[in-house]
């Protein structure tokens, strides 16, 4: 390999680096709920948990994770718990 293809190879490295490192997910909404971090970056894993009276549907808890596409892993939405008589 000469030194002109190793050097775009690693400009081809570096940009692929740059242009992940820059893909984030929207800011998760903490009114109904607790998160371990506010960190939107592309594969971090936020742990979601509703305030007391609300649940995520099937689950009190929640672990999403940043995708490639700049969308959390599920729509963890926490919802008013009803009683039933």
């Amino acid at each position: 390999m000469d030194e002109v293809t190793n050097k775009l190879m690693h400009l081809s490295t570096l940009n692929h680096c740059l242009l992940v490192s820059a893909i984030h997910c929207p800011a998760l909404d903490t009114t109904l709920a607790k998160i371990n971090s506010t960190d939107t970056q592309f594969r971090v894993t936020v742990n979601i948990s509703c305030l007391r009276g609300y649940r995520i549907i099937g689950q009190s808890t929640a672990a999403v994770h940043c995708t490639s596409t700049g969308q959390w892993s599920l729509n963890a939405t926490c919802f008013r718990m009803f009683r039933s008589l």
